[in-house]
């Protein structure tokens, strides 16, 4: 009796499941097509019951943070690397320098999902749009594992390098300073890395 009862609801979450990934790229391909797009024309090209699909996403908002969502498969290795290095100035370059390669790698994504929400995603299950927040968290705790500061100072350097090893700074390199998409890793890596000027000790 468990195996029948158990059956159907595992079907019907592999339905769900189908269903939703029909949406996630019709809405892929409205986007990529540079039509606008909503929860009803995303229904409708996934031939998909308009009903139905807005008890998946109850606004484009969602929906597009879902369907333009992408992982960071390799991050707890460049953790693991991260805190390998002895110097915080190596740390800070790498992670600035990894995170403007990956940044780089989603450009197009990443633009129309800021566009979209006019905000930097947050960290909810709901909303698993990139690069969400603790990217950048997790990478400076990164950099500063081990080393022995005030306070004061700690707080400071968790500030600068939030903004400088930041999305936003990736793309403000390209816009407003018109870099090459070659330049923008190293140049973020070297402001990184000037944060720990004069800062010597290993931790």
């Amino acid at each position: 009796m468990t195996m029948s009862s158990s059956g159907p609801t595992a079907e019907r979450k592999e339905q769900k499941e189908r269903t939703r990934q029909k949406l996630l790229r019709a809405a892929r391909a409205l986007v990529e097509d540079g039509k606008t797009l909503t929860v009803a024309r995303a229904a409708e090209v996934a031939a998909v019951a308009e009903a139905t699909a807005y008890r998946y996403y109850r606004n484009p908002r969602s929906l597009l943070r879902d369907a333009l969502a992408v992982e960071w498969p390799g991050l707890d290795e460049l953790l693991a690397e991260l805190r390998a290095m002895p110097l915080a100035a190596d740390r800070a370059q790498c992670a600035a320098e990894a995170l403007a390669a990956f940044v780089l790698a989603r450009e197009v994504s990443i633009r129309l999902l800021f566009a979209s929400t006019n905000q930097e995603p947050r960290d909810v299950e709901s909303a698993t749009g990139l690069p969400k927040a603790s990217f950048r968290r997790r990478l400076v705790e990164a950099v500063l594992d081990g080393e022995a500061m005030s306070a004061d100072d700690r707080r400071a350097l968790q500030l600068w390098l939030v903004v400088v090893i930041s999305p936003y700074a990736v793309l403000t390199l390209r816009d407003a300073m018109l870099l090459e998409v070659a330049e923008i890793p190293r140049e973020m890596g070297r402001m990184a890395r000037r944060l720990f000027a004069g800062r010597n000790s290993a931790g």
